[in-house]
C-alpha cells in the first residue's frame, strides 16, 4: 500500500469511527455514505473528526501561546477569518458539495 492509499484508509477509518460514513466489511467491502444522510452531514463534523477543534481555537500562526491577552501579530485578523470559516463549515452539507459536482459547477480534479 503506498502512502496515499494509507493516508486515505486512515482518513476513511476515522470518519467511520465517528459514524460519518459506513464501513462495509468482507469481500467487496469498503466505505459508503448513504444517500439519505448527505443532507445531514455538515462539513464541521468531518473537520472535527479529522483535526479536532484546532481550526476554531488555534493560533493563525501556529503558536502555542496565543490568546486575547497574549495575541500574536495575526490574532485579530485570524479571529475574523476563523469565525467565517466556522459559519461556512457549520452551514455546508456534503449534499451541497455533491450537487455542485453533479451539475458541473464545481470540480474535484486538479
Amino acid at each position: 500500500m503506498d502512502s496515499l492509499e494509507a493516508f486515505t484508509a486512515k482518513f476513511l477509518q476515522i470518519l467511520a469511527r465517528n459514524q460519518i460514513i459506513h464501513s462495509i466489511k468482507g469481500v467487496g467491502g469498503g466505505f459508503e455514505i448513504p444517500k439519505e444522510t448527505l443532507s445531514q452531514i455538515k462539513l464541521v463534523e468531518i473537520v472535527l473528526a479529522i483535526d479536532g477543534d484546532v481550526v476554531f481555537t488555534g493560533c493563525g500562526l501556529g503558536l502555542t501561546y496565543c490568546s486575547g491577552d497574549h495575541p500574536c501579530p495575526a490574532h485579530e485578523k485570524f479571529k475574523a477569518i476563523r469565525s467565517e470559516l466556522a459559519l461556512m463549515l457549520e452551514n455546508t452539507t456534503l449534499e451541497e458539495l455533491a450537487l455542485g459536482i453533479k451539475s458541473g459547477e464545481n470540480f474535484l480534479k486538479y
